[in-house]
């Protein structure tokens, strides 16, 4: 229901959180369904240019409705800032149209539809035949995203070559049948016999024309104009470095600056140099150039089919301590299966799938079974905690359990919160005694590396200007993943500005709450609690966490 600005209370943040999380979720159907939202199976978004304003204007007037608001409760300025941050977040988006000069598997285009389908199950006849007219939507939206690339080309925002040859090897793997075709391998529900060839029907004569031709885009038109290794970062593009400030504000959802995220990741690489190499030197290896070869090396050699079946194990005993930390509602395990083999091939690295919100998709840690790499080695451990217990799937899949919060607070991703829980796991898991043995915790160590390299190199890239080469040499000299994976990771940062930056952000964050509740409480400090009030309101931007963890510290020091 929409309120005029003259007419709204203090009692409607949530109904305005409720109706911001509606538009969101209309804008993007495919980021719906990914959270298991069936509501939206149906659709594909609409990103035309002018859909885009359209969307700015609504949410513009939500943000001056929200202006009119004030919290009553505690839990209502927490909605109430997240409300803000989805929606500054939104506009931020659509203002920096990253759709315009970048193509991956996580913006608009083959390779999304690609991703979302390979995690795609219809149960019923119902939501197969919504399946179907997602499918039938494909042509348009893959020809809708080739016209926003050639805008963008046309502004002189074109894509990274890099990017280009990515892509294209991946749909060229597709159009030849070198890959599985996640697009046409949905399994069809027991009642729909005919979902399977109607939808291979839909694909071959429909989709894969207009995959065809946004092909052709790519390596015909954009490739002789696209941006060289030398000058892949934002800052190259017109008005590149304000919309870097925007990717900074939204991943980080702190008032910094890229410059402070750079000088802070490169403090972090030196502190965990030392320490990896101060460990390291138990083992045998006495520098860190050796060391982290060593681990390469060691990635390199790991079954990744037996790799996934000790992360199943190593989350199995994660689940076994978990109450000991963490209080109810507590979710279900975890699956831990293969991913679909055509990300896998391209080079995917591990990732967690949330659990429908109905209970009939329990959340799962997607494992790289094709490629050995990244959480096949030492690091195996540190990356099972993330992305399953006590990482994403303790959070998430228990977000979905607590149906009295918002729905944007449940269903709708604060980077920061999400990753920078997954990296604080981690280093939790330590505390929790699940690290197996010093090479365990040097891969612990590892992926601390990697998310501080991060900082460095996505600054470096895309606020300082740094070629994609410098990037790839200062991640190849300091985290020991194989060079290829490195490189992979470096056109991740490429195509995504500033998401990179969340996870280390996030992690210390909460350390930097945890610390201060613990020093004000003392011997009154409680980790159960302190994870209640970090865990308590679902997905919200750093501040809202700071101020719940702050009126926790106040509750418990009011009780003594």
């Amino acid at each position: 229901m929409t309120t005029e600005p003259s007419s709204v209370t203090q009692t409607d943040v949530r109904a305005l959180a409720d109706e911001l999380h509606g538009r969101l979720l209309e804008h993007d159907p495919l980021a719906a369904s990914m959270y298991g939202i069936e509501a939206y199976d149906g659709l594909l978004p609409d990103v035309s240019e002018p859909a885009g304003r359209q969307l700015v204007a609504e949410v513009s007037g939500i943000l001056e409705r929200a202006d009119a608001l004030t919290a009553t409760s505690a839990d209502d300025a927490v909605t109430l800032a997240a409300l803000l941050n989805a929606a500054n977040s939104a506009i931020s988006y659509e203002q920096v149209a990253a759709l315009e000069f970048t193509t991956s598997s996580f913006e608009h285009g083959p390779g999304l539809l690609m991703l979302v389908a390979s995690d795609t199950a219809p149960q019923t006849a119902e939501a197969a035949a919504a399946h179907l007219g997602r499918a039938r939507g494909y042509a348009a939206y893959v020809d809708a995203c080739a016209e926003r690339l050639r805008a963008g080309a046309a502004a002189g925002r074109t894509p990274v070559a890099a990017l280009l040859d990515r892509t294209a090897a991946q749909l060229a793997g597709w159009l030849a049948g070198d890959s599985p075709d996640a697009l046409s391998a949905v399994p069809a529900p027991a009642d729909a016999p005919e979902f399977a060839a109607e939808l291979a029907d839909v694909v071959a004569t429909q989709a894969r024309p207009a995959i065809e031709r946004y092909h052709a885009l790519l390596t015909g038109t954009l490739l002789p104009l696209a941006r060289d290794d030398d000058h892949v970062g934002l800052v190259h593009l017109p008005g590149g470095a304000e919309d870097y400030d925007r990717m900074v504000a939204v991943h980080t959802t702190l008032p910094t600056t890229a410059a402070e995220v750079h000088a802070a990741g490169e403090r972090l690489l030196a502190e965990i140099g030392a320490r990896m190499t101060e460990l390291g030197a138990g083992l045998g290896q006495s520098d860190l150039p050796s060391l982290l070869g060593h681990m390469v090396e060691v990635s390199a050699a790991s079954d990744p089919v037996a790799a996934m079946a000790t992360a199943r194990e190593v989350v199995r005993r994660a689940e076994a301590v978990a109450p000991d930390w963490f209080s109810a509602p507590l979710p279900g395990p975890c699956r831990v299966e293969a991913m679909d083999a055509g990300l896998a091939k391209a080079g995917m690295a591990p990732h967690y799938i949330p659990p429908l919100p109905d209970g009939s998709r329990a959340g799962k840690y997607a494992f790289n079974a094709e490629i050995a790499g990244a959480g096949g080695g030492w690091d195996l451990e540190s990356v099972a905690f993330h992305e399953a217990v006590p990482g994403h799937h303790l959070q998430i899949a228990r977000d979905l359990l607590r149906t009295d919060l918002p729905a944007i607070q449940r269903q709708w991703s604060v980077t920061a919160f999400v990753e920078g829980w997954g990296l604080y796991a981690e280093v939790l898991a330590e505390e929790m005694g699940l690290y197996s043995s010093a090479e365990t915790r040097l891969g612990s160590l590892a992926m601390q590396a990697l998310r501080a390299a991060r900082l460095v190199v996505d600054t470096g890239m895309h606020g300082l200007g740094w070629s994609r080469g410098r990037a790839l040499r200062r991640m190849v000299d300091t985290v020991p993943l194989p060079a290829g994976m490195l490189a992979a990771e470096i056109d991740r940062y490429v195509a995504m500005p500033g998401q990179a930056l969340a996870y280390m952000t996030g992690q210390r964050e909460l350390l930097r709450l945890r610390a201060a509740a613990a020093e004000t409480l003392g011997a009154r400090f409680d980790v159960r609690g302190f994870h209640d009030a970090v865990l308590g309101h679902g997905q919200v931007p750093l501040p809202a966490v700071a101020a719940a963890v702050d009126a926790w510290v106040a509750t418990v020091g009011s009780a003594a």
